[in-house]
């Protein structure tokens, strides 16, 4: 039996004049890839997710969590994973199996998180398909609610879109045809089954070469948001009442620091905004030449990143104050036209910022139905968040494609496995195309990659740092870099990552077993959201989701131990082939017949 050890200091000489049968494709450039982790890191999350957890917690001192965490936690575990990636040149399965065969578990269960994240996804970037589609129209339809006419010929607005607002009953209605509950499916929405169709179809098509179609595709996706965030930056100072919601946003109310759910928002928003734990990040950096500079492009789109999330925050919050003080302004006008007394609170009207797809498909769309020239706006709009979900969709497929391919259990061209990859996951997804598809969504999104995700980044570091040890991977740095990780690299594995990712995991899990499961449902006959508990299947269901790639790690490490599970090493060392300067990488591992 053979024994094996970590090693970073073997003689190559033996390798250096020979030549590798088949070299891994790579990306056309260093600008492609740092493109491509952009637009993978800048999602919806920063546009949708990001504002309302400022508005959650105390405008501007919100930044102040957000900030230390994304410096302590994020951009240490970002380099991190890049790091395995490009040293190794393999994807997250192969990486983690050849640093130690009983973590090759963590590769199948980042596989498993982006396979289950990837398949109500795109169902997002269909919804915005949806609403591209109904924007080139010179009067947008969720603008006004619809007129029905009695059998006497008499006129009225449809009561659920005049007690509501017209883009609620739109979005509801019109959109999702929501039923009431989880447990009522509702009937199936074909247009937005063939709006799902098109978003994997573009997915595909954009990503099915690997690195040389995606290479020329982030080139728009990462940067075309930026043009159309400026656009709706210099529209937005023009409205009345932006000013408001700027201020709004950046009021700190440093009260809020005392709490502890500020802190933990903070950290999740950091740890989920950069696509932390999926094996994206390490798919797409074991395509780089072994010596691109992961430091620098870690720094920086980690600062694009967070700069990206306050930038977009600007514009939602200025356009925001724009749609409250015109409906501040409204009131008033209602108040002295009818001679009644309702309230009117322009503070009241600037905290209704609601969450996710509340966020961009009622409340943004509401503001956009009162801004002149509103169709190009919402094209603009909905395109923005088209490249903005593309780009994270072909970041988290990539780590799963690649997975398939480096395993070789079928020999097909990697074309063939993308297509069916991309396939599978739209017949999943026509889950989310019912009646009820919206709370299954909810439920996908709450609970299939939250825990998991953080158990997978906590044991990414303790590996590194503990089984394959920090002075080996700190001489990695050096051979690819040229120069050593300083201390605040080494702080940030060995300490205050791990420690913050461990506090999030323990609030995440006191959150989720001390209070009841729920969920927001559509009510049609009060014509409002209202919260609903989960039925018992919906529980256990939820429960299967937050733990079933958690429990494929100590599975693989059982499955190991009993010899179940073996990966072959995928480079032959001694092979006469191989050249290094094909494939400069020294060996990790040699086995001790080999030395």
């Amino acid at each position: 039996m053979k024994e094996y050890k970590i090693s970073v200091t073997d003689d190559i000489n033996n390798v250096q004049n020979k030549s590798i049968v088949k070299e891994r494709e790579s990306w056309g450039n260093k600008i492609e890839f740092f493109l491509a982790i952009l637009s993978y890191a800048v999602g919806l999350g920063n546009v949708w997710r990001f504002p309302y957890l400022v508005q959650k917690n105390g405008g501007g001192a919100f930044l102040i969590p957000y900030l230390l965490t994304l410096i302590t936690m994020g951009i240490p575990i970002f380099f991190l994973e890049l790091g395995v990636g490009q040293r190794l040149q393999k994807g997250p399965l192969h990486a983690w199996n050849h640093l130690s065969p009983y973590f090759a578990g963590i590769g199948l269960a980042s596989v498993m998180v982006a396979f289950l994240v990837s398949s109500y996804y795109n169902m997002i970037i269909g919804w915005c398909f949806y609403y591209l589609f109904i924007s080139f129209q010179k009067n947008v339809p969720y603008a006004k609610c619809p007129v029905t006419t009695d059998q006497f010929g008499n006129k009225t607005l449809v009561e659920e879109c005049s007690k509501s607002s017209p883009t609620t009953y739109f979005w509801y209605r019109v959109v999702l045809n929501s039923s009431d509950s989880i447990e009522d499916s509702g009937i199936f929405n074909w247009k937005l089954c063939l709006c799902l169709l098109l978003a994997w179809v573009v997915v595909y098509l954009t990503s099915f070469k690997g690195t040389s179609s995606m290479g020329k595709t982030v080139y728009f996706t990462s940067l075309f948001p930026y043009v159309v965030l400026t656009a709706f930056f210099i529209r937005m100072v023009m409205l009345k009442g932006s000013y408001t919601g700027i201020k709004h946003m950046f009021t700190p109310k440093f009260e809020k620091l005392k709490n502890a759910e500020i802190w933990l928002d903070g950290a999740s928003q950091i740890f989920y905004s950069l696509g932390l734990g999926f094996g994206g990040l390490i798919s797409m950096s074991s395509y780089n030449h072994i010596n691109n500079n992961i430091m620098r492009d870690t720094i920086m789109v980690s600062i694009i990143d967070c700069g990206t999330s306050i930038f977009a925050g600007t514009v939602i919050f200025g356009i925001l104050g724009y749609k409250a003080t015109f409906n501040y302004e409204l009131c008033l006008k209602e108040n002295l036209k009818h001679g009644t007394n309702r309230t009117c609170d322009l503070k009241v009207f600037l905290d209704q910022v609601a969450e996710g797809p509340g966020l961009t498909f009622i409340a943004f769309t509401e503001a956009m139905s009162t801004m002149s020239g509103t169709p190009f706006w919402s094209v603009l709009f909905f395109i923005m968040l088209l490249t903005l979900g593309i780009g994270t969709m072909i970041g988290s497929v990539e780590g799963v494609r690649t997975t398939l391919i480096d395993l070789k259990f079928i020999s097909l061209r990697k074309e063939l496995v993308h297509l069916i990859l991309c396939s599978i996951l739209f017949c999943l997804g026509l889950l989310f195309c019912q009646g009820s598809g919206i709370y299954w969504l909810q439920m996908f999104d709450t609970y299939s990659a939250s825990v998991s995700l953080l158990v997978i980044a906590l044991l990414e570091s303790f590996i590194v740092v503990y089984v394959y040890g920090i002075k080996n991977f700190e001489d990695d740095i050096e051979f690819m870099l040229g120069k050593r990780p300083n201390f605040f690299w080494k702080f940030g594995w060995c300490v205050t990552a791990p420690l913050l990712i461990v506090s999030i995991l323990i609030a995440s899990l006191y959150g989720l077993f001390s209070k009841t499961i729920t969920y927001n449902s559509w009510n049609s006959f009060q014509f409002r959201v209202e919260k609903k508990s989960y039925p018992s299947w919906g529980i256990a269901f939820s429960f299967f989701l937050l733990f079933i790639s958690v429990v494929i790690v100590p599975l693989t490490m059982l499955f190991v131990k009993l010899g179940w599970f073996k990966i072959k090493k995928k480079v032959d060392w001694n092979n006469e082939d191989f050249d290094m300067s094909s494939n400069p990488v020294k060996p990790l591992i040699k086995s001790k017949d080999e030395e």
